[in-house]
């Protein structure tokens, strides 16, 4: 929704200023948007009124980025930026972008990535490497959310990325408590990976993405949130709610969905700041949720009267993590003070538990033979 793009965009150039005495106008602030679609952020950035009349120019040719890997999608796109660049600035003659590259984002951290489109678009691979080679300051956008194809009849093999999995491995997984971490390699988790590896952290930058909102609680992103509140320096959240993958009351109590029905997660507005000023310290995390039982038209609404996040009109939350990574319902650490039933390793004889050992029972795997209503059925079950 534009309203969350509009959002977004000026809350970047409002920390640029509170961060970095710079802004989006600015020469060498350089913008990216990985997963581009059909342009919207890029256009909406044009169209915002924080590019200066007299940098539009500049920006559009050297300093706005953006990458989209479905062909139809990428020509859309391109157009899209081309018109409303002509729009505003009312040029006579043409001027064509050259900020747009047909690629596949996750695929830049791969080793074997020069090797994309090479032989038949080497105008489009000059341009990979061009970006590339610039350091971005911003990266904006709306990554994808799919945890990869139910079955092979989905048509949607997942890609394999060995040098993003490897990061999300060591930093995300290593740091997380939980037993299965499937989650931690959902496209949209991993699009966080690779934007903040994509921002060095000795010039800093910013990281704004709307997004799947389930690693805010989930019990399997703790290492997520680990990593986030070391690796940057201040983070914003604005919690859109909208979980539709729960029944009853507490799905009424989440609200509309922001993307309509095509998305049962809920979303969230993420500012991820890298601050080198600040290197060291962990990140001071604001936190606003949207409220309970409102419409998506409400939300969106709210999103488009706060304008920033800097706005009086949005209160945010400090908020300080637990041990356990929570950042919001945080658990109530009387339970670790009990006594276990059992202890955390089997036959552990010095542990402090009531029972020293666990096993799982009776297990015949045969329970409609050693069961029944009667000593006669099972009997003649059992011949």
């Amino acid at each position: 929704p534009v309203e969350c793009v509009d959002f977004i965009i000026r809350s970047v150039d409002d920390i640029l200023k509170a961060e970095f005495k710079t802004s989006l106008t600015e020469q060498n602030v350089h913008i990216l948007d990985p997963f581009t679609g059909t342009g919207t952020f890029i256009t909406r950035l044009l169209q915002s009124g924080l590019i200066q009349p007299e940098d539009m120019e500049r920006k559009y040719q050297n300093e706005i980025h953006c990458n989209e890997i479905v062909l139809l999608a990428y020509y859309i796109a391109d157009v899209n930026i081309e018109s409303v660049f002509h729009d505003i600035t009312h040029r006579e003659t043409y001027l064509p972008y050259s900020g747009i590259c047909l690629t596949d984002t996750f695929q830049l951290a791969e080793k074997k990535h020069n090797e994309l489109f090479t032989e038949f678009f080497q105008d489009n691979s000059k341009r990979v490497k061009k970006q590339m080679a610039t350091h971005v300051r911003v990266i904006i956008g709306n990554p994808p959310y799919s945890i990869g194809q139910k079955s092979a009849n989905d048509n949607a093999q997942n890609l394999s990325y060995p040098h993003l999995d490897k990061r999300v491995s060591e930093t995300y997984a290593v740091k997380s408590s939980a037993t299965l971490n499937k989650s931690l390699y959902d496209s949209y988790v991993k699009a966080f990976r690779w934007a903040s590896d994509r921002i060095p952290q000795n010039e800093g930058g910013i990281v704004a993405f709307i997004s799947n909102g389930a690693w805010i609680d989930g019990a399997g992103q703790d290492g997520m949130r680990r990593c986030f509140e070391d690796e940057f320096a201040s983070i914003y959240v604005l919690n859109l709610r909208g979980n539709q993958r729960i029944s009853g009351e507490l799905s009424r109590k989440e609200g509309g969905k922001i993307f309509g029905s095509g998305s049962r997660t809920p979303i969230t507005i993420t500012f991820l700041v890298k601050n080198p000023a600040k290197k060291g310290q962990k990140a001071v995390i604001h936190y606003h949720d949207i409220g309970d039982y409102l419409t998506r038209e409400q939300k969106l609404k709210m999103v488009k009267d706060f304008r920033s996040i800097s706005s009086q009109k949005l209160e945010w939350l400090i908020i300080t993590p637990n041990e356990k990574a929570d950042w919001i319902n945080q658990r109530d650490g009387v339970f670790d003070n009990l006594i276990p039933l059992t202890p955390e390793k089997k036959f552990a004889l010095n542990a402090q538990s009531v029972f020293s050992t666990y096993a799982i029972g009776v297990a015949t795997n045969r329970d409609a033979w050693v069961s029944g209503f009667s000593k006669d059925r099972v009997a003649s079950n059992m011949r």
